[in-house]
């Protein structure tokens, strides 16, 4: 945020700290930790801050977002702002070859994973996953319907011992490791 804009602007338009604040039905003290960067206005304090002033679009965009803004190139994050602040960019983010290519790797992990991902065949009301400690055997057994666990599990390269199969597709999944590695799996999230 452009604070020394927002400030310029309360003096431009002759708002105090207070007229400011009591438009946003927050303490004085709360504005000030606001436009000092202390603390962070929200989006519904943004636009009525934005109206309180009567800011353009071009204005709001410059206080209120950090980007450079061009008429350059489309940013997939647009869509995502234009939501959350509810106006209609006219210019684009401008991206750097670094953002684009992180986007390129981010869109081709994504297409991988799931095209290596299988589908869900369990119903959603009995989808679970299942941890035994075997103490005598000193052996972990997992069990689980749920697709988003198996795929997990897979990526990481943790091979099952028992597989069902419902049409030909994956329904649940067995899986045994040494109790050793009990603190893995407590430290990674799998299962969340």
């Amino acid at each position: 945020m452009n604070m020394m804009k927002l400030k310029g602007k309360l003096v431009e338009k002759g708002k105090t700290y207070n007229d400011a604040a009591k438009h946003l039905g927050v303490t004085t003290n709360t504005f000030n930790s606001k436009i000092n960067g202390k603390t962070r206005f929200y989006i519904e304090e943004i636009n009525s801050l934005a109206e309180f002033l009567e800011l353009t679009l071009e204005e709001k965009a410059d206080i209120f977002l950090n980007w450079n803004l061009h008429t350059v190139k489309e940013h997939p994050i647009n869509q995502a702002i234009n939501r959350r602040i509810g106006i209609d960019f006219k210019r684009r983010i401008t991206m750097s070859k670094w953002d684009e290519e992180k986007i390129a790797k981010r869109e081709a992990k994504r297409l991988e994973t799931k095209s290596n991902s299988l589908p869900q065949m369990s119903d959603p009301t009995e989808r679970e996953t299942h941890i035994l400690i075997d103490y005598p055997e000193d052996k972990i057994i997992i069990y689980s319907n749920n697709i988003t666990v198996i795929n997990r599990m897979a990526r990481k390269g943790y091979k099952h011992t028992k597989e069902d199969l419902i049409d030909g597709n994956v329904y649940s999944r067995t899986y045994e490791f040494p109790i050793g590695m009990m603190a893995k799996f407590a430290t990674v999230s799998i299962f969340k």
